[in-house]
């Protein structure tokens, strides 16, 4: 009897230990995920062009240029990040060439249910090029059961933008639950991408 109670209480406690607390805050839904094909030569890179604006998509495809409360916001964070691994805005530098371009893209109205294998950059401006073109995105892989922020930044390759197949160099992903203060939250995951990626860094000097 004993050894018997004994054993319920292991497994009590090995399916107590294995379920995490289901109270967690909005912050710790946050995930950030970085990928890149490998060989490109970001070292040598030493110009880029940031967009002004985020693009906004949704399911149906439609790409619209709104601007959201924290478009400035992550703007200017990637902006901050980029200069801390020494690259330069192109717009500082009129008579430089951009050697790579950054675009911020918006899915969060994108629901799991609708699956993509390609998303639609809509058009873009650079100067006075209008382009038109298609990224990859990876599949869901997770429920929504709340609303979603979900933020991606790609570095393309400059001289794509007038073309429909664009090189992406890197992609950051950043995702979580959706909340009225996000500005903390959404300054961090920036940053936790270029830690993740310590190969972002110009020695073009």
């Amino acid at each position: 009897m004993m050894r018997n109670l004994f054993v319920l209480i292991i497994i009590a406690l090995l399916f107590t230990s294995c379920y995490p607390d289901a109270k967690i805050s909005p912050a710790e839904t946050d995930t950030v995920s970085t990928s890149y094909v490998r060989g490109t030569p970001f070292s040598d890179f030493k110009y880029y062009q940031l967009v002004d604006s985020v693009m906004r998509i949704d399911n149906a495809g439609n790409v619209d240029y709104e601007e959201g409360i924290y478009d400035q916001l992550i703007i200017e964070r990637m902006n901050k990040n980029l200069q801390i691994r020494e690259y330069e805005n192109v717009t500082n530098f009129p008579d430089s060439t951009a050697d790579f371009h950054v675009i911020i893209s918006d899915l969060s109205s994108i629901q799991v249910s609708y699956y993509w294998s390609y998303i639609p950059y809509g058009s873009f401006y650079w100067g006075y090029d209008q382009s038109n073109g298609f990224y990859s995105t990876p599949l869901p892989n997770y429920v929504t059961v709340s609303a979603n922020s979900y933020y991606m930044v790609d570095i393309i390759e400059a001289n794509s933008v007038k073309s429909s197949d664009i090189p992406i160099f890197w992609r950051g992903i950043m995702q979580g639950i959706y909340t009225q203060s996000m500005d903390k939250r959404l300054q961090d995951n920036l940053d936790i991408m270029f830690i993740q990626s310590p190969y972002l860094k110009s020695l073009n000097q």
